[in-house]
């Protein structure tokens, strides 16, 4: 066992005692799954297989007045034989392709900071093979909804990956609601090369839309069409799969 792997099961236990603890650490659990014709990541192309993402969200533990903590774990499997779209980081290999675990602080005026372990099993011909990010993030809701987010890798690649973003919400009835968003990402040149680029510098961008009804109070269905594409081609070549759909389903608890 590796000591990533150790590392991942000590996170995966403490964020269970986190999320079953104390009345005073009442928190809002989400669970659900995503579908999508191809795994799309930032607007990354990692694989043209269809793939079946399930997760488990949990947010709101209070830290203080005006801080939270959350966690959320997150899996990808293919639901057909693996075929990644390059041999950098991820390889044919086994269907169960990756397992991640987010520690998150929710911070005051929209900020939010945190680290996610990334496990990628049976790739580069190894039972177990990981990364970690620590990152930032500042959103506001308003005539539009807007982002920065910065990822930096202090695994494997040991780079940078800024992002920023900007969407729309529309309220159609009681249950049904239809967003638009978009991305443009910059990515440092470790971090290019590790994700199917060449050079650092205007990577990628992500367009997608998404009708979202409330089924129930606490059940959620949603459908998702999007398109992510190269900026540049010199830094990140076209990619295989651009055009891709999805379906999502979650539950509160």
């Amino acid at each position: 066992m590796t000591n990533s792997k150790r590392l991942g099961g000590v996170l995966l236990a403490a964020l269970v005692v986190a999320g079953v603890g104390t009345p005073a650490r009442a928190a809002d659990v989400t669970a659900g799954a995503d579908v999508y014709s191809a795994y799309i990541w930032r607007g990354i192309t990692l694989g043209g297989t269809p793939v079946i993402q399930p997760w488990v969200d949990v947010s709101g533990i209070k830290l203080g007045e005006k801080v939270s903590f959350g966690f959320n774990v997150w899996s990808n499997a293919a639901l057909s034989d693996w075929t990644a779209a390059d041999k950098t980081l991820l390889t044919e290999g086994s269907r169960f392709n990756e397992f991640d675990v987010t520690l998150s602080l929710t911070l005051p005026k929209g900020f939010k900071a945190g680290y996610i372990e990334y496990s990628y099993p049976y790739t580069l011909g190894t039972p177990y093979l990981a990364t970690r990010e620590l990152y930032g993030s500042w959103a506001h809701s308003g005539i539009v909804n807007v982002g920065l987010n910065l990822n930096y890798d202090v695994g494997l690649v040991d780079d940078y990956y800024l992002s920023a973003t900007v969407g729309k919400s529309l309220t159609i009835n009681d249950k049904t609601s239809v967003s638009v968003d978009g991305l443009v990402g910059l990515a440092g040149e470790d971090f290019a090369k590790a994700y199917y680029g060449t050079k650092g510098g205007l990577y990628n961008y992500n367009l997608s839309a998404k009708l979202s009804y409330k089924a129930t109070e606490k059940m959620g269905l949603g459908a998702v069409v999007g398109y992510a594409g190269s900026i540049d081609t010199d830094v990140l070549p076209e990619q295989d799969k651009k055009f891709y759909v999805g379906a999502n389903f979650s539950v509160g608890f």
